[in-house]
Formats: structure tokens, C-alpha cells, sequence
């Protein structure tokens, strides 16, 4: 049931940061006839990455975008006095946290945490490696006595 045409949509939806779901559901499709195709449709699993690394892309605009948007952070109550709308805040903080989330796992050698690790010495000089050898001598004696 593939069709090019269709395909194309589903990879523009895709690059625009729409989700799997919601674009194969636009034509028609299931996601899950969609990763079949990308198992089997020469071709459509190179479109299909090239898309999806656009919508990532875009996803890591919208962080910025978020961010910079205060626009309902805060309220005018009855009385005058300027509050924090917690809701949207947190709900803010939880549309920031799931793109980055999303993104590290995504696009890890990007967007990933960068984890590195130093060995040094005693006051930062090189390690030193030394060797200990140590001779184990057996208790029993191997004459067959047991004593």
C-alpha cells in the first residue's frame, strides 16, 4: 500500500515536527505501516532519517521559543497585584524538559550529555602503575600424607 505521494506528505509532516502518529494518521496510514516501510521501500528510510533530523532540528528551535515566551507567566488578581501563574510555568518547564529529553535520546552525539572521565596522580601528574607479585605457598603438603 505504499505511494510515494503519500510518503512525501508523511516526511514533510515529519520535518515540521510533527509526530509518527499524527502524520501517518493524516494519510491514512498506521506508524506502524510506516516503519514497514522503511524496513522494505528502497530508499524511504534515507527520506524518512532526513526528515526526522529536520524536526528534530526545528524541536531544538522551540526551545529557545519557550523559553523566551513569558507571555502567561503572570496575572493581575482582583485586588491588582501581579502573580505567578504557576500552572503555566510548570507547564512550560514540562514542554522544555520533554524536547530536551527527547533530543538527547534522539540525537545523543548532539544534544546528549557529554560524560568524560580523567585519571591523574598524586598532585594531577601521571598515574603510576606498579607491579606486585606475590608467591602463594599451599599449607598442605603435596606428599599424599594429609599431614
Amino acid at each position: 500500500m505504499y505511494d510515494q505521494q503519500r510518503a512525501d506528505r508523511i516526511c514533510e509532516a515529519l520535518s515540521q515536527g510533527q509526530s509518527l502518529r499524527k502524520a501517518a494518521a493524516a494519510e491514512g496510514v498506521s506508524h506502524v505501516t510506516v516503519l514497514q516501510w522503511i524496513r522494505d521501500i528502497p530508499g524511504f528510510s534515507d527520506q524518512y532519517a532526513r526528515a526526522r533530523e529536520a524536526g528534530w532540528a526545528l524541536l531544538a528551535d522551540e526551545l529557545v521559543e519557550i523559553a523566551d515566551d513569558s507571555s502567561g507567566d503572570s496575572y493581575q488578581d482582583e485586588d491588582g497585584k501581579i502573580r505567578v501563574d504557576q500552572e503555566v510555568v510548570a507547564r512550560s518547564r514540562l514542554r522544555l524538559d520533554t524536547r530536551k529529553w527527547l533530543l538527547s535520546k534522539m540525537l545523543p552525539k548532539v544534544y546528549g550529555d557529554k560524560v568524560t572521565q580523567e585519571h591523574t596522580g598524586p598532585n594531577g601528574g601521571p598515574v603510576q602503575i606498579s607491579e606486585v607479585r606475590r608467591t602463594i605457598v599451599d599449607p598442605k603438603p603435596s606428599d599424599g600424607s594429609g599431614a
